[in-house]
């Protein structure tokens, strides 16, 4: 197999942290469209943008080729048990988690 070929990544995180895209959100959760919706287009299996406030929101963007929706739906659920961990125990590693 000729591993130059093979992307590095094949998901990747997002913090979406500029001014004003929480009020972006309409009440479905997900954002209006915007230039930012054009500007992050999808180019990998998995996109997971987080989009922090008084709340964080998780959105999790993917091809259906590559995962059920039970698949992102446990992985939904992985992220919030984690992160409420998280919130109980600050000073825990998140490696202790697993």
């Amino acid at each position: 197999m000729n591993y130059k070929d093979l992307p590095l990544f094949e998901s990747y995180l997002v913090v979406q942290n500029f001014p004003g895209i929480r009020a972006a959100m309409k009440n479905s959760g997900r954002p209006q469209r915007t230039v930012h919706e054009y500007i992050a287009q999808m180019e990998y299996p998995l996109r997971i943008d987080f989009y922090p406030g008084q709340e964080l929101c998780v959105i999790m963007h993917y091809y259906h080729r590559f995962f059920t929706e039970e698949a992102i739906s446990n992985m939904l659920g992985d992220f919030q048990e984690l992160i409420e961990q998280m919130l109980a125990n600050p000073g825990r590693k998140v490696a202790e988690s697993f």
